[in-house]
């Protein structure tokens, strides 16, 4: 009954944990070093925690087929929970891979100009606004001289 909420919080806490460790500089990427001329034998990678994140989206969706199967849970919580973590999978492994992909030259991308970005925030996107309204007050914004985006309610702000 609570195997979703379980799951889900161990491997939040982990990955918290290494941004965490990254926030403090402190280097997590931990190789093990069995002496002279042996290889340093990595224990824990970037990679691992990616596939962890993969490995918990893929359990989470089959424990909803079997939730489904059994009867456990409401037909439709089981389906939506299998579309959010088949969603999760696709939006993980395009960020993961499109990261490590070779970079593609585009027509010149430089263009001089400085951005200001207001990311996600819920219902505090507020803030965002009165950002927004110091910088119209007490900078001189042109188009050809700065640049907005931003995303969920930070998109709003840089419309």
């Amino acid at each position: 009954m609570y195997f979703h909420a379980l799951l889900d919080s161990g491997v939040t806490a982990l990955r918290f944990f290494v941004f965490t460790l990254s926030i403090l500089r402190w280097n997590w990427n931990v190789h093990v070093d069995f002496g002279l001329h042996a290889p340093k034998v990595p224990v824990f990678k970037k990679e691992h925690l990616y596939n962890l994140q993969i490995g918990e989206f893929a359990v989470l969706a089959v424990h909803a087929c079997y939730a489904m199967y059994v009867g456990s849970i409401p037909r439709w919580m089981a389906l939506l929970q299998v579309l959010t973590m088949v969603n999760g999978i696709v939006i993980f492994t395009d960020f993961h891979y499109s990261k490590d992909s070779p970079a593609i030259q585009e027509a010149s991308t430089e263009d001089g100009r400085i951005t200001f970005s207001f990311d996600s925030s819920a219902w505090l996107f507020m803030y965002h606004f009165g950002v927004a309204q110091w910088l119209y007050d007490h900078v001189e914004i042109g188009h050809k001289d700065f640049a907005f985006s931003g995303s969920s309610g930070g998109a709003l702000v840089a419309g």
